[in-house]
């Protein structure tokens, strides 16, 4: 009788991602070759998936399990990756470099603006991941979404916070093109100095994704940052003398119909932080207005098997870009789907046939060398041993935290890892 284990409620690296992206699933796509669906996964979750394939500081890799015995999934590597695809934007294979973008390539990006227009009119102050992420997701919905930056151009910390060999201007540029196709606008040079004046041209609602608040005219002027980009207190409540306090589960400021998140809430948030502040601050934004608030996109095909690892009972080293001039190079295909094939998949449950298990013990001595560092049967988190029947028994003790190190190491297939099954989900 076959048994299993598990699924867990969320993988450990999507849990860790502040944004809360399928890791394991869209690792799955680019280890079967499906770099359009992998992207798919990753744009259900954030607007800004090339920014963060450079630029992210990656905590879902902190959390991976590949690191108790390996070094852990090269999740943002391989997020730059399926972002640089030309087939992931529906262009032929073989096309080149997407970066800098050529005119057809870019139209290849458009975003579906909504369907149906609210009659609302939502402003956002700040066009850093934070205030960018909220537009793309309030004009989706059909808001009429306006964004006011007061420096020469947009992205916040993405532009002006990151070094450009980390982080090239022209990605921040084309994630941004792809945004304000989804309908909003944006004005740049211009300075809000008085949400009363947004109020009185008919803004309902106003997102602040401005940076820290600065009492002193000092640092901005060494760093060579307009004047006009210090953000205001705009006479809300600070929680600390720099920055906005907000309600934590809708970020509503001290003012009606007033929102605020990123750096202005923060202090001096990652990138991905932000990015989840303005997907929080979007959905309740969208239920301040009369909306649900209910931001969630399906992008991607569901998944209805799982296939096996590609390089069987191997677990590859992790991949190494190269570097040149400080900048990151780009790994291959090959180079992609190897890495990626090394997920455990901790998204998915555990089952095992004890039919086609021969006792080799394998299992047990992968579990209890990742927990205790060395083979012993005794402290495994799965038990596998013959019955007086003759029969083989296989179970999971109530330690086994779902690593799968066992089905990735079972030579017969007794152990394998599958979706929760129909009963059960």
């Amino acid at each position: 009788m076959v048994v299993s284990k598990g699924p867990p409620a969320v993988a450990p690296c999507r849990e860790a991602c502040p944004a809360g992206i399928d890791v394991p699933r869209y690792l799955r796509y680019i280890a079967q070759g499906r770099f359009n669906e992998a992207l798919a996964v990753i744009r259900e979750r954030i607007p800004f998936p090339w920014v963060c394939g450079w630029a992210c500081f990656h905590p879902c890799e902190a959390r991976c399990r590949l690191k108790d015995i390996d070094d852990p999934e090269a999740i943002r590597i391989l997020k730059r990756f399926v972002s640089e695809q030309p087939e992931s934007y529906g262009l032929a294979p073989g096309t080149q470099s997407i970066m800098p973008l050529k005119p057809a390539e870019a139209a290849a990006l458009a975003v579906t603006p909504a369907v149906t227009a609210t009659g609302k009119k939502v402003a956002v102050v700040g066009s850093g991941p934070a205030g960018l992420t909220a537009a793309y997701y309030l004009a989706k919905l059909g808001h009429a979404v306006t964004i006011f930056e007061a420096r020469p151009q947009p992205g916040g910390m993405m532009r002006w916070g990151v070094p450009p060999h980390r982080l090239p201007p022209e990605v921040v540029d084309r994630e941004i093109e792809a945004i304000l196709r989804a309908g909003a606008e944006i004005k740049t040079g211009a300075e809000v100095n008085s949400l009363d004046d947004l109020s009185a041209q008919g803004y309902e609602a106003i997102f602040l994704g401005t940076g820290v608040y600065r009492a002193t005219r000092d640092e901005p002027a060494e760093q060579g940052i307009p004047l006009g980009a210090v953000p205001r207190s705009f006479d809300l409540d600070l929680k600390d003398g720099k920055t906005f306090r907000v309600n934590e589960s809708n970020l509503a400021t001290s003012r009606k119909g007033v929102f605020a998140g990123g750096e202005a809430v923060l202090g001096r948030p990652s990138i991905i932080s932000a990015i989840a502040h303005g997907r929080k601050a979007a959905a309740a934004i969208d239920r301040y207005l009369g909306g649900e608030g209910n931001i969630d996109e399906i992008l991607a095909p569901p998944e209805t098997t799982v296939p096996p690892w590609r390089w069987g009972l191997a677990i590859a080293p992790r991949v190494t870009p190269e570097i040149q001039d400080k900048v990151e190079q780009p790994i291959d295909a090959e180079a992609a789907i190897t890495e990626a094939d090394r997920c455990l998949r901790c998204d998915l449950m555990i089952a095992a046939d004890p039919d086609k298990c021969i006792n080799c013990q394998i299992c047990q001595m992968r579990c209890s060398l990742r927990r205790f560092g060395a083979f012993n049967p005794a402290k495994a988190a799965i038990k596998v041993y013959r019955l007086p029947s003759g029969e083989m028994h296989i179970e999971f003790t109530d330690d086994c935290d779902l690593c799968g190190l066992c089905a990735r190491y079972c030579p017969y297939g007794a152990i394998t890892r599958e979706k929760v099954p129909a009963q059960a989900s």
